[in-house]
């Protein structure tokens, strides 16, 4: 006999127990470029934590996904498969505006809203890939080497002057 045990989660105000008497929280990794259309494929929670193989048909057949709350960005999640699509537009420089790196974290529930049943969390960060959609700018509009024809191959020079794009202010050389 499996003891159900209660645990309060902030969704729609409900009280839901939990199967395993503990909170599961499985953590995903998925990328998606940046500016990619409506309706784009992210990643499939259910596959990824590997519900097929945790629990029977039933189970499986009554399992929901949800966003543990509304994300800020356009995402939608189908309830019944877990799988995660853009809603919209995704634009990396409007979303981590001057940061080098891009994570969005998206936190779903797997429920069994007829009973109640929390089945696990996942925490889903999603890395939004930059498309170098800003040119970089070089202070320096041109650059003047010269190199002796005795130059041997693999020589190392000064490095280049510093650029700025939308996103990052100030790239370290080579940009």
């Amino acid at each position: 006999m499996e003891v159900l045990l209660f645990t309060l989660l902030t969704l729609s105000g409900i009280l839901l127990r939990s199967v395993s008497g503990q909170e599961v929280r499985s953590e995903l990794f998925y990328r998606l470029v940046e500016e990619v259309p409506e309706g784009t494929f992210v990643g499939n929670v259910r596959e990824s934590v590997h519900m097929d193989e945790k629990h029977d048909e039933d189970t499986l057949s009554a399992l929901r996904f949800r966003f543990l709350s509304a994300p800020s960005l356009d995402f939608t999640i189908v309830a019944n498969s877990g799988v995660i699509r853009t809603e919209g537009r995704i634009d990396r420089d409007e979303i981590c505006a001057n940061q080098e790196d891009c994570h969005v974290i998206l936190n779903v529930v797997a429920l069994i809203p007829e009973t109640m049943t929390f089945i696990e969390i996942i925490k889903v960060t999603l890395e939004v890939i930059d498309i170098n959609d800003n040119w970089p700018h070089f202070q320096e509009k041109d650059l003047r080497h010269e190199l002796l024809e005795t130059t041997v191959t693999g020589t190392r020079y000064a490095p280049l002057s510093s650029c700025l794009t939308s996103h990052i202010k100030s790239i370290a050389p080579p940009c």
